[in-house]
């Protein structure tokens, strides 16, 4: 299996629908090989078989997994659970871990990565350090700040999944929905997490944008800021990578882009830099 952090996710705008479950309900497989590689080959071939990655018991079921690769070839997967009997979170939806190694032996039991349990934990993401700690993102449906409104949420960990510090609130604008949020870690340690926002206060208020903030390494937040600045039309579902340089490119898709193509949807993209400033 090719080592990433991103796997793929189909979303709908609506919530109660927005995600599509496994086959197997309750059950997250892999299939993993005794190599693990971050580098992309030309013909990636599956080594071995499938195997469970985090089970769900009966009455819950799991979704929407994302991986992060360590140096050292151990894996570390997250995923969506609904009603998870056993973990602390005992709302309709929170965010479960498992860490395997090379071979896909688990390395500890699967622990629960968020400590809020009100309300829905979802959309979770991952991005891996170069020292191996990591960071967790995902969107929560914070009825206390605003009722119905998702608010962006992190927490880091240690390389063998022992949390660091409490759950950090990602967002600082908080009167909009807040949704499906992606993170990257550059060659420093220092983590960029991009999201949708909903009527955001910078200079798209026109409908959807996407936002973004740097957390360093030592897990202090930098200001928010505005990735896109097309801002007519719904701007959805980013993702970003970080470059070898300590640079980021950001893509979404927008409604109606100024590019040559503004019939419908299109793909943007924009590159940020080092200290996670939006470039040209």
């Amino acid at each position: 299996m090719r080592a990433t952090t991103h796997s793929p996710t189909v979303f709908s705008r609506n919530f109660s629908r927005h995600y599509r479950f496994s086959a197997l309900i309750g059950l997250l497989t892999l299939s993993f090989g005794p190599s693990v590689s971050a580098v992309a080959q030309d013909d990636p071939i599956p080594e071995g078989d499938e195997f469970v990655v985090g089970t769900a018991d009966q009455g819950s079921f799991a979704s929407v997994p994302r991986v992060g690769v360590q140096t050292g070839g151990n894996f570390i997967v997250v995923w969506e659970e609904f009603q998870v009997p056993g973990l602390p979170d005992q709302s309709r939806a929170g965010v479960t871990a498992q860490i395997r190694d090379i071979n896909g032996d688990p390395v500890g039991a699967q622990f629960q990565v968020n400590s809020t349990f009100e309300d829905d934990q979802r959309s979770p993401d991952i991005a891996v350090a170069p020292g191996g700690n990591f960071l967790v993102v995902w969107h929560s449906d914070d009825g206390d700040i605003a009722p119905d409104l998702g608010n962006i949420y992190a927490q880091r960990f240690g390389t063998n999944g022992q949390p660091v510090g409490g759950e950090i609130m990602v967002n600082g604008y908080t009167t909009g929905d807040q949704v499906f949020p992606r993170v990257t870690s550059d060659p420093d340690g220092n983590f960029v997490i991009v999201w949708e926002s909903d009527n955001s206060d910078d200079t798209d208020a026109d409908a959807e944008s996407i936002q973004g903030r740097r957390l360093s390494s030592t897990g202090v937040l930098g200001p928010q800021f505005q990735v896109n600045s097309y801002t007519t039309n719904r701007q959805l579902e980013p993702a970003i990578a970080a470059a070898p340089d300590g640079t980021f490119i950001t893509t979404w898709w927008s409604f109606r882009s100024p590019g040559t193509d503004g019939s419908s949807q299109s793909i943007l993209a924009r590159r940020l830099d080092s200290s996670a400033t939006p470039v040209g």
